[in-house]
């Protein structure tokens, strides 16, 4: 059996018939689509409907047909389901088939095709017809395999590039033919009792909402308040839920209905495409509106043309709003990413004000004073993302951000650092009784801090204001950029490297995402125009370095990369606008044969070529001899001393330039210059001195800048490859920061840091590599850090396990005395965490009781006790006068006190305690940490502790 499936033209409006067909067949079965488009959101909710599914389309089809800022969603969706859906090029069918039925027909499973588009299709029931249309899905099923992610991802950096030039004319839009024909506005069909709100049904939600600011009125008094609202917003659409305002007290009758042939939807969208570009006023587009039906009232116009606006309050949480349009001066025009930031800028703002006054976890009462607040309140309630609870509103964890709201930067990443301060939050460790701590005048004498876990601490640490995370995510673009910029100036614009290696690496490097660096390198990261391209040519090896310097807002915030700029002659004119080259009408000089006879001779050829070269900056790229000669022909030199200068080996000149045909360039040869003095003196007095300097001429400083980058390509090289370079480099700055580092220093800036160590006669850029400044080494073994009073370096005690040499070294100091271990420096720790004890002889080792603890609470509690006694040990002499080292030691060493007497008590104080703290009276009171006298009897109860005792200096009073 089988029914005809169609919008009925009388009432486009009405449920969607392929809807509820597709549900049919779906709901509660064993599924198999086909499908070349598809929209995700559809997809999901036949993936929701069924009891399994498998999915056959053109992956090529489907990403190219998906907008820019979904594409990432694809790939995720396939990554996720992979296996479930297989790729066959060039199929064109759609069709839903399972046990109980087969649709097929013309629309695609999108929200347009199965909504907004006129239609036909077909539901099959029959038996025998549903058993064969399921045969020839499995038999293409059969034939086809699920598409490589790595290919995946190299299609959508392709279709992203092409997407990217093709914006440059998304302004030139072709002009659209009007017709009376009513266009289809379906609805989905109603599931397990949830359906989507009707728009008449949505409109008067929004009209009886008195909380919001007027939208346009009908009547005259109306009418002249109209020219204040200087702000659109978006009509209740035929998908879209719009925050509309309450209609005016003023209108006293119902408004007319629009005659059935007039969509209103229509005509503004046609409307639209014709004159975003010059823009519009408000009252241009109700006038033309009006003249096609008399009847429409302001405020329908009104709501209609902010469903383009979606950087308008009312608009901002609408599900299907779009930024087509932006509202500047009274106008409506299209929309740019520079007229778009401006416009969110305030709104995102105001979010982010309202996330930072609500809570996840209780109501607050909130009371707002601008009917922009109101809107966008209103806006966030219907969105999802606030509650009302009781009198209060409070947020809602489970919103989800779509792409377009995360243009809300800041308000966005508010909204993350709430979250995670919810799920981290910090718990204070309970206080004991003074008398049984010798702690009773604590309260009076300090503050308790509270007892943190160290993982959650840090984690809590981590969580910084929306302006570092801002700042902290333009570092590390700043990172890539200036890579980027190193290998343009040294490598050229070509360069011989994979994209999916290039992108690797700067993952790695900059800590971003994989397709963040993707988009910062194709240049569709969001709102952001990035001052290096990397572009892969026809030769899959090759990529392009393409820079966009010129006028580039972004630079200012990446100092790295504008360094890099600064030192190279090429990047630096590259800032300036392109010259247009003259066009002369004069024919080319024709060559005069003059034979070479002497160096003079040479000399005066080389001048008139250099002349010509700086003067006319050719662009070819000669690959051959030939094509070289050719070019160089149109300096005006005779053909056969070009030929003798440059190709001849047993010529007695010197050689001026060399052919590099890899690179396709001519290379200048300094140490030849002063053969040719006439040439040397027009290099010196003319060329090297103007603002940009063709590639053929060179000046010697950046012949030198190449050799010194290509010496630091070769070295970080190595650096990266061989851990014992690296081994040795780390040792040599350990035995720096031991001699000329005082135990106590500390640096205003990372960069008075590194220049402090470049004295060890290390490279800078060895320094900066090994710190993880610039890259970020395989066990990394230094870090810098940054404390209340200054930058310093702290070592990975994990990773010291992996060099020998900063392993000896470091025991060799333990050896003569643990006091004398530089503060930046640690002990070595093997897998587990457990301290290593410096190397022995057996009958000491036999002194010491096995590395075993009853439970783990047992092995924190030794822990805690050894990190007292070196806090203790390492603790600022009380003469140097530091008093905010003092304060920190005291707070710390109390915090680890209190530690272990909760964990003593929570065990029973089943373990005998070792270490107390006594504090000390006085102008300002010290902590000393003490040894109990009876500590022998039971210290084998703390092996870790035993350890450090024995193979330290330090002293303890004993009580």
């Amino acid at each position: 059996m089988q029914r005809l499936l169609y919008h009925a033209p009388d009432n486009p409006n009405q449920e969607s018939p392929f809807d509820r067909a597709i549900v049919q067949v779906v709901q509660g079965q064993n599924v198999s689509i086909v499908s070349p488009y598809i929209g995700l959101e559809y997809l999901h909710r036949l993936i929701g409907l069924s009891a399994s599914w498998r999915l056959i389309s053109d992956v090529l089809e489907w990403l190219s047909a998906t907008p820019v800022r979904e594409r990432g969603a694809v790939y995720e969706f396939l990554k996720t389901h992979y296996g479930l859906v297989h790729h066959y090029p060039a199929i064109h069918a759609k069709a839903v088939v399972s046990r109980v039925g087969a649709y097929t027909g013309s629309a695609n499973l999108t929200d347009a095709g199965v909504l907004r588009r006129t239609e036909f299709g077909v539901l099959l029931t029959d038996p025998c017809q549903v058993s064969e249309v399921q045969q020839w899905f499995d038999d293409i099923w059969g034939q086809t395999s699920p598409p490589p992610l790595l290919s995946v991802q190299e299609l959508i950096a392709e279709l992203n590039q092409i997407s990217h030039v093709a914006a440059d004319f998304a302004d030139l839009k072709a002009t659209q033919l009007e017709s009376g024909a009513r266009r289809v506005r379906a609805k989905l069909v109603k599931i397990l009792g949830h359906e989507p709100v009707a728009i008449s049904a949505r409109g008067a939600q929004s009209l009886s909402s008195g909380s919001l600011a007027s939208a346009p009125a009908t009547s005259a008094a109306d009418k002249t308040a109209l020219t204040v609202v200087q702000t659109p917003s978006t009509e209740p659409s035929k998908k879209t839920q719009l925050i509309s305002a309450p209609p005016s007290s003023s209108v006293a009758t119902p408004t007319p209905l629009q005659p059935s042939s007039f969509d209103l939807d229509a005509e503004i969208e046609a409307y639209v495409g014709r004159n975003a570009v010059q823009g519009f006023t408000f009252e241009q587009l109700h006038e033309t509106m009006r003249s096609k039906s008399p009847a429409l009232t302001r405020r329908e116009t009104y709501f209609a043309i902010l469903e383009s606006c979606a950087s308008h309050p009312r608009a901002l949480f609408s599900a299907d709003a779009v930024n087509r349009l932006v509202y500047q001066d009274g106008r409506f025009v299209q929309s740019s990413k520079e007229l778009l930031s401006a416009a969110l800028k305030p709104l995102d703002d105001m979010v982010a004000a309202f996330i930072d006054a609500l809570s996840f976890d209780e109501p607050t009462a909130t009371s707002v004073t601008t009917g922009k607040q109101e809107m966008v309140l209103a806006g966030m309630k219907q969105a999802g993302f606030v509650v009302e609870v009781g009198d209060g509103l409070q947020l809602a964890h489970d919103a989800l951000w779509s792409p377009r709201l995360k243009l809300l930067e800041r308000a966005h990443i508010r909204w993350a650092n709430r979250l995670a301060q919810r799920s981290f939050k910090r718990a204070p460790g309970p206080m004991l009784e003074g008398a049984s701590l010798g702690l009773s005048h604590l309260a009076e004498t300090s503050v308790q801090a509270p007892v943190v876990e160290p993982a959650v601490e840090s984690m809590a640490d981590g969580l910084d204001s929306e302006e570092a995370v801002i700042e902290s995510r333009d570092h590390k673009k700043d990172i890539v950029f200036s890579h980027l910029a190193k290998m343009r100036h040294s490598m050229g614009e070509k360069i011989n490297v994979l994209m999916y290696s290039l992108i690797t690496d700067l993952v790695i490097k900059s800590g971003l995402s994989g397709d963040d660096v993707t988009r910062l390198l194709n240049g569709t990261y969001p709102m952001y125009r990035s001052p290096f391209l990397a572009m892969v040519t026809s030769n899959v090896r090759t990529v392009n370095i393409v820079a966009d310097l010129d006028g580039n807002p972004h630079l200012q915030n990446l100092p790295l990369t504008r360094r890099e700029i600064e030192n190279s002659l090429t990047l630096r004119a590259l800032q300036s606008p392109a010259r247009p080259t003259a066009l002369s009408t004069a024919s080319a000089p024709k060559a005069v044969r003059v034979r070479l006879r002497t160096i003079n001779d040479a000399d005066e050829n080389y001048l008139q070529i250099v002349r010509w070269i700086f003067t006319t900056k050719p662009i070819a790229k000669p690959s051959t001899d030939n094509q070289l000669l050719r070019t160089l022909e149109a300096s005006g030199v005779y053909r056969e001393n070009i030929r003798r200068l440059f190709f001849d080996r047993a010529t007695r000149f010197p050689k001026l330039f060399t052919h590099l045909r890899n690179s396709k360039l001519l290379k200048l040869i300094q140490s030849s210059l002063h053969h040719y003095p006439n040439t040397q003196s027009f290099l010196r007095q003319v060329v090297w001195k103007s603002s940009t300097v063709h590639p053929w001429l060179e000046r010697p400083e950046q012949i030198l800048g190449a050799l010194v980058e290509d010496a630091r390509i070769n070295a970080l090289t190595e650096l990266r490859r061989l851990p014992s370079m690296r081994d040795k480099r780390y040792c040599a700055l350990f035995g720096f920061i031991t001699k000329s580092v005082a135990k106590f220093d500390r640096f205003k800036t990372q960069d008075e840091l590194v220049t402090k160590l470049a004295e060890s006669k290390l490279e800078r850029y060895v320094i900066e590599y090994l710190l993880g400044i610039d890259g970020r080494p395989p066990q990394q073994l230094l870090r810098v850090r940054e404390g209340d009073d200054g930058f310093y370096i702290e070592t990975n005690a994990r990773a010291l396990t992996t060099y020998k040499k900063c392993r000896t070294f470091v025991e060799d100091v333990i050896k003569r005395g643990v006091h004398l271990l530089h503060p930046w420096l640690r002990a070595p720790s093997d897998q587990q965490g457990q301290a290593l004890a410096p190397s022995m002889s057996g009958a000491a080792q036999a002194l010491f009781a096995p590395l075993q603890w009853e439970d783990r609470q047992h092995l924190e509690i030794d822990t805690l006790y050894v990190e007292l006694a070196k806090l203790f040990n390492e603790r600022p002499p009380a003469d140097l006068g530091l008093h905010d080292r003092q304060m920190q030691f005291r707070e710390a060493a109390i915090a680890k006190y209190l530690k272990i007497c909760e964990l003593r008590k929570s065990a029973g104080n089943k373990h005998e305690p070792v270490l107390s703290l006594e504090i000390h009276d006085g102008e300002q009171p010290t902590v000393e940490v003490v040894i109990y006298g009876g500590y022998r009897a039971y210290i084998h109860q703390y092996p870790k502790l035993q350890r450090y005792l024995a193979n330290s200096a330090m002293k303890l009073r004993q009580v």
